[in-house]
């Protein structure tokens, strides 16, 4: 099975990382500020998200040395990756240019001159796309991006509810983010119940935590 499945992928490509690029070819191309559409997408492995580079047609050996490459897509948009062999120093660059509002904003409005002054310069070498595994899930700011994707369903539905709660934050710059989840093929939802069994246990932790928003 898996051999077969290896051979359709290198004859038709990956159906799965194809329905994303069509997925991410759809969406609006700059926020209700103007500023380009951040994604963020996440994945429980690193070999997913080094898969997912090359498949939106980045570099991985480029990524080595720079901390973005340009993909293939329409808007040939910067993406960059994170997983949990990256340094701290790394995963500082690349959040400051994937969000650097929530790196340098206080209390000003969006619109201060002196704050766009200081991320001028992050903005420039800006990325749109960041792929990362849940290494970046807990404690950190990325409310820049308007979408978050679950590329695959972790086992664990509190991890879902962490990688919302990157963008999810007070004082965030987006009136309105959506989640957008790429689902296994319908045959595989039925064998295993992923999809019930996480919106069962997600269900009860809303209603034990009360959260402000759906994740599912």
């Amino acid at each position: 099975q898996l051999r077969w499945l290896e051979e359709m992928w290198q004859e038709q490509g990956d159906p799965k990382a194809m329905a994303l690029r069509k997925v991410l070819e759809k969406l609006p191309k700059t926020d209700q500020h103007g500023v380009p559409t951040k994604v963020a997408l996440f994945t429980s492995y690193r070999d997913t998200a080094e898969h997912l580079i090359r498949q939106m047609g980045g570099n991985l050996e480029a990524l080595k040395d720079d901390f973005r490459v340009q993909s293939n897509l329409s808007d040939a948009r910067w993406v960059s990756l994170l997983t949990g062999i990256d340094s701290q120093p790394r995963r500082r660059t690349v959040i400051e240019h994937f969000a650097p509002l929530a790196r340098y904003r206080e209390l000003e409005p969006i619109n201060d001159p002196s704050l766009n002054e200081k991320i001028r310069p992050l903005r420039e070498q800006d990325i749109q796309l960041l792929i990362s595994t849940d290494v970046l899930s807990e404690g950190q700011n990325l409310q820049a991006a308007q979408f978050v994707n679950n590329y695959d369903l972790p086992w664990n539905p509190v991890r879902m509810i962490q990688r919302a709660g990157r963008i999810d934050r007070l004082f965030s710059p987006i009136d309105k983010f959506l989640i957008f989840i790429v689902m296994p093929e319908q045959g595989l939802v039925v064998l295993i119940n992923v999809v019930k069994n996480l919106s069962r246990y997600i269900e009860a932790i809303e209603d034990a935590v009360a959260l402000d928003a759906s994740i599912m």
